[in-house]
């Protein structure tokens, strides 16, 4: 009986995967988008999980002077300054949820990465399709509007939030009081 250890097994395997070949075809290949489920002020959105290059807990930060409530600070993360934002108190809410359950979706835009801290995240969800119906903005504050680019469907509708929107918009913009 021929016993390999786990070094062996996994080469082994290794090669019989890059061996193989697959064949894929387009036609009836369904497409799918995926998300980054959050909750922020009582709502539950989806951004582009290709928006956000990770979540972290919220991380100590050293205040500003001279900014608006909304920006908490500045953090240390891996030796780079981060910019942190309470997006949910951006958004008119407040810093009620949890601080136990709040996370830190890191967003790269434009070469700049920045802190979001949202109440929560709740996984990584795919969806058939992207829409952008505009139908569903009624139910939202009308403060969080400009930032809902469509919506998608699985099992309930979530809104998806536009992290370009937020980058270009002027009150976000202007960080100082």
């Amino acid at each position: 009986m021929i016993t390999l250890n786990e070094f062996d097994l996994l080469a082994r395997l290794e090669e019989k995967a890059s061996s193989a070949t697959y064949h894929f075809s387009k036609e009836g290949a369904a497409t799918y988008w995926t998300g980054v489920k959050f909750h922020l002020n009582n709502e539950i959105l989806v951004v582009d999980s290709r928006e956000i290059s990770e979540i972290l807990l919220v991380p100590d930060t050293v205040p500003l002077p001279n900014v608006k409530t909304w920006v908490q600070g500045v953090a240390n993360i891996r030796g780079s300054v981060i910019p942190i934002f309470d997006l949910g108190v951006f958004l008119g809410g407040s810093e009620e949820y949890a601080l136990e359950r709040r996370r830190v979706m890191l967003v790269e835009k434009k070469n700049i990465i920045f802190g979001l801290v949202v109440d929560d995240v709740l996984g990584v969800v795919q969806f058939p399709s992207l829409s952008s119906e505009e139908s569903i903005l009624g139910s939202l504050p009308p403060i969080m509007r400009p930032f809902i680019s469509g919506c998608c469907y699985k099992d309930i509708s979530y809104m998806v939030f536009s992290t370009d929107q937020l980058v270009e918009n002027q009150r976000f913009i202007s960080v100082s009081e």
